[in-house]
């Protein structure tokens, strides 16, 4: 269900010669290295004009990040489609088995801008990045996308739609193994939550995509020994914000090859940053008799980020 939107132009936003813009591409697959090399393939070649940045393969939770920058939203925007694609005709949802909850096999695509939030034109551009890939995705690929943030018309979160497609409800069939939420049980009933792009029923091969703009987010994982998960669920909404914690701190604990792991979105790492949410989960989980194995983020920092992409874009 197209919406429409009224944001500055695009025109407006393709004329800032200072842009610096980022994707993070989510894709439901972590351990078929043929199927994560032939999409790094197509990642670094799509344009002339963007770059991947970074994978991050996450084998327990059969599960890549792909993250693509570019001075460009148009092309951008061309650059996740292709490796959207890529994926879609490499993966099939229903033959997916993980311990990380997932709604598609391009399950979530995050635009940010690389900088410090002081021009609002940045988070305009990944607005408009973010809503040209769910357009095309959507209208022209009949993959259900949801949009959300700043993207969104009424800036609605990422979490609160995963929480209408029973993204947070969906592991109970095999102790703590994901279905995933759009599964074969839906295929002839209408989602939910209506796409803002696309059509109203899933194939529960590719599933749904969420596609969204927000600032920089870190996300972090601590580890803890223990298979205990009612204590580690409780670690993670005491850590959280919706559970009363640290402000800016989304977490859920996920089952993982050597414990349970407290996964860690830092939506405000100015406010509370990975030392600081390491530390406080390090607290409660000696609180309730547990020990934390380790702890790394999945990415770079903001900083990080904007030095590679002035080191490595010529465009």
């Amino acid at each position: 269900m197209a919406q429409k939107l009224c944001f500055r132009s695009h025109a407006f936003i393709t004329a800032q010669s200072n842009l610096l813009l980022a994707c993070n591409v989510y894709i439901s697959e972590g351990q078929s290295s043929d199927v994560i090399s032939r999409l790094q393939t197509v990642a670094s070649t799509a344009t002339p004009v963007t770059s991947l940045a970074n994978v991050f393969i996450d084998r327990p939770y059969n599960r890549s990040n792909f993250t693509l920058i570019s001075r460009h939203s148009d092309a951008l925007a061309e650059a996740v489609v292709s490796l959207s694609l890529a994926a879609l005709s490499e993966i099939d949802l229903g033959q997916h088995s993980a311990t990380h909850p997932r709604l598609g096999v391009v399950d979530h695509i995050s635009c940010h801008p690389l900088s410090h939030g002081k021009n609002p034109v940045d988070m305009d551009a990944a607005a408009l990045t973010a809503r040209t890939i769910a357009l095309q995705l959507g209208e022209k690929h009949s993959l259900p996308s949801y949009l959300y943030g700043k993207a969104h018309p009424t800036e609605m979160q990422l979490a609160d739609v995963r929480r209408q497609l029973g993204y947070f409800s969906a592991s109970q069939t095999q102790g703590q193994i994901w279905d995933g939420a759009i599964d074969s049980s839906n295929i002839r009933k209408d989602l939910p939550l209506a796409p803002d792009y696309g059509p109203v029923l899933a194939d529960p091969r590719a599933g749904v995509a969420c596609i969204g703009a927000v600032p920089w987010i870190i996300n972090l994982n601590v580890l803890l020994e223990t298979h205990d998960m009612p204590a580690a669920r409780a670690v993670a909404k005491a850590v959280s914000q919706r559970g009363g914690g640290m402000p800016g701190v989304q977490a859920m604990a996920l089952q993982h090859d050597e414990g349970i792991e407290v996964a860690c979105n830092l939506l405000a790492p100015n406010v509370n940053g990975p030392a600081a949410v390491e530390k406080e989960v390090q607290r409660l989980a000696n609180e309730r008799g547990l020990l934390v194995k380790r702890a790394y983020c999945t990415g770079r920092n903001v900083e990080e980020m904007i030095k590679l992409a002035e080191e490595i874009l010529t465009d």
